[in-house]
């Protein structure tokens, strides 16, 4: 009887242990989504502000995220454009590739606890060849994009010939389920740091991750 008491309040330590420990302590697995889907299902608008094709008809302004483009251009459209077709970036510069491409990447994070934040490791697939991105996060209701790392310095990296890439990143802080990750390309080719920036000019965010507990 001793035995079985001892077995049972055991299991019953263990439990309560489980059942206590923080989902953060917990190696979770995520994906990355494109931000044009992620754009669209929040405003129920099916562009990309993010990137932009030739129309002659197209009037200078704005067309989502507040980003202004020339006249002749305006933001890609998830329901009407060819993949096809090629992408500017609101000044009318080439991007270097279609929009085909752009909606082809993919990325997963596996994610663990590392002290006071969160050791993330990351893996792409399908990004522009030898391209320069960023990694920034925003927590809704700040409006800003800070770097993931929390300094600008292990944020960014250079895919390979293959637009691949791997890579790990530590946060300073616990991710939480309302915080949001961005992959953001430069396409200026320089590495932005603690700065993602200027939307739709010379940064384009590609891909979004929601966390999410599993």
């Amino acid at each position: 009887m001793r035995k079985l008491f001892l077995a049972l309040t055991s299991a019953t330590t263990l439990l309560l242990v489980a059942l206590t420990t923080p989902l953060a302590a917990q190696e979770q697995h995520w994906l990355f989504m494109t931000h044009a889907t992620f754009y669209a299902d929040l405003t129920q608008q099916p562009i990309d502000p993010q990137v932009f094709v030739r129309d002659g008809g197209a009037a200078q302004g704005t067309d989502g995220s507040n980003i202004q483009h020339l006249a002749g251009l305006r933001a890609a459209s998830l329901a009407s454009d060819d993949r096809t077709s090629q992408l500017f970036n609101a000044n009318g510069k080439p991007l270097g590739f279609n929009f085909g491409k752009w909606l082809g990447a993919g990325g997963t994070v596996d994610v663990t606890t590392a002290g006071a934040g969160d050791r993330l490791h990351l893996g792409f697939v399908a990004l522009k060849e030898s391209g320069h991105y960023g990694l920034f996060s925003l927590t809704p209701g700040t409006g800003a994009l800070l770097p993931l790392d929390g300094s600008g310095t292990t944020n960014t990296f250079t895919t390979t010939p293959l637009g691949t890439a791997d890579l790990s990143v530590t946060t300073t802080y616990h991710l939480s389920a309302t915080d949001r990750i961005f992959l953001v390309y430069s396409s200026d080719g320089l590495d932005h740091g603690a700065q993602p920036g200027t939307p739709g000019i010379d940064s384009h965010a590609q891909m979004i991750m929601r966390i999410r507990e599993i």
